[in-house]
């Protein structure tokens, strides 16, 4: 059951274990939409066939779950919009992470909460120290400030094939959302970002620096199956081979939304692109049917594709910059702007975001980042209009690496 069927208003409007790209025919099982996307060069593969494939259903959650305990920082990461009591439309950004000291090897792990409401515009965040735990007989994260208080619980349950979340903080749980905890219900099957999971974020004299990268996009419910809103949980580790230089810029964006289509159907979109350090650019479409559950479509796209193009045109407004950073306004959407796709010069989509000053992430000096949570204004997908918006959440960096670096460094 959706938004719209439980009488609520819309909203407005090869690295060390990579999987190798010659897999990735097996893996994505890329199922194409019918809306004409033969006529853009991409075959066509039936969503429900490739999902039976036995290679996708190695795409295990529960593997992809676990600490990746290799590599030098990792995090897991939910972030999802939804309406308080009151109508307004709130969006939640939580992190655990850890960052290993390769010289040391000490862990530093903390847990970030952040919550903007989009109405008032006000934003509460913090970053907490502590300890963060892993039980693998139950799947199940935890973390505990230094006073030993549980802030967050974190686990994937393999029997429903869904993850829970339940989050003590004054950030997260100001008007009640949370009280019995929160379930995280995936949409469409484990999503290996850029196709395979595995990719270079940044190149360099003398090495690299690479992810492995898994997802879902997620409808976030309470215990008793209300859904709450919708929105994106990930999992990423960072690993450096060879030797960074003292400076490294690595500047990206990362644009999710999700929505309802003029249709009927519901669309989730990400979309990621950097232009410095790394350079490279990946895109995932999905449709779905909210009467059946059913994924008509889920494409995607990234630099191996010819004639796919992706652009950023952020807003006209005075671009936001965290601390000690400088502004390069063409790959930075602190406020928002368009993201545009093509494939073989025909639209795949269009979109239009929104959003508020004051969103800016600090990770206690190792990582200054945007994280902004907006509004659709605007859509189009595979030649349908957008007739409202779920969420719609983006990163954007200007990063140099100089504090970060040493954490990640062999």
């Amino acid at each position: 059951m959706n938004e719209k069927q439980q009488g609520n208003p819309p909203t407005e409007f090869e690295p060390k274990n990579k999987i190798s790209r010659r897999d990735f025919l097996k893996l994505s099982g890329r199922a194409l939409g019918v809306l004409g996307l033969k006529a853009l060069g991409v075959d066509r593969i039936p969503f429900a066939e490739a999902a039976k494939s036995p290679e996708m259903q190695s795409l295990s959650r529960k593997e992809h779950f676990k600490p990746f305990n290799s590599g030098n920082a990792e995090w897991q990461y939910v972030e999802f919009q939804y309406k308080n009591d009151q109508r307004e439309q709130i969006g939640i950004t939580v992190s655990m992470s850890e960052l290993t000291d390769p010289a040391t090897g000490l862990k530093t792990q903390q847990l970030l909460v952040m919550r903007h409401n989009l109405n008032t515009k006000e934003t509460q965040k913090n970053t907490y120290d502590g300890t963060r735990s892993f039980d693998e007989s139950t799947s199940a994260y935890t973390f505990e400030d230094e006073g030993g208080n549980k802030l967050a619980e974190l686990s994937y349950n393999e029997a429903n094939d869904s993850y829970s979340m339940k989050i003590q903080t004054i950030e997260f749980n100001s008007d009640k959302i949370d009280d019995g905890g929160l379930v995280l219900n995936p949409q469409g099957n484990l999503i290996p970002v850029s196709k395979d999971g595995n990719f270079t974020v940044a190149s360099f004299d003398g090495g690299r620096i690479d992810t492995n990268y898994f997802a879902d996009h997620v409808r976030v419910e309470r215990q008793n199956g209300d859904v709450v809103g919708y929105g994106r949980r990930d999992s990423e580790n960072l690993e450096l081979e060879g030797s960074a230089p003292l400076q490294l810029d690595i500047d990206h964006t990362w644009v999710h939304i999700s929505g309802d289509l003029k249709d009927g159907k519901q669309v989730y979109i990400t979309v990621w692109g950097s232009k410095t350090g790394g350079d490279y650019k990946f895109s995932d479409i999905m449709v779905v049917d909210p009467n059946t559950g059913g994924i008509e479509e889920m494409i995607q796209l990234n630099d191996e594709d010819g004639g796919f193009d992706l652009n950023f045109e952020p807003t006209l407004r005075e671009q936001e910059t965290p601390p000690d950073q400088t502004k390069k306004s063409k790959y930075q959407m602190a406020h928002g702007g368009k993201v545009l796709a093509k494939l073989n010069g025909n639209n795949l989509f269009e979109l239009e975001i929104d959003g508020d000053p004051g969103q800016i992430i600090d990770g206690k000096g190792m990582l200054n980042m945007i994280e902004a949570h907006g509004r659709l204004i605007s859509g189009s997908v595979l030649g349908t209009p957008i007739a409202s918006g779920n969420s719609a959440i983006w990163e954007t960096t200007n990063e140099w690496y100089s504090s970060f670096l040493p954490l990640i460094t062999k």
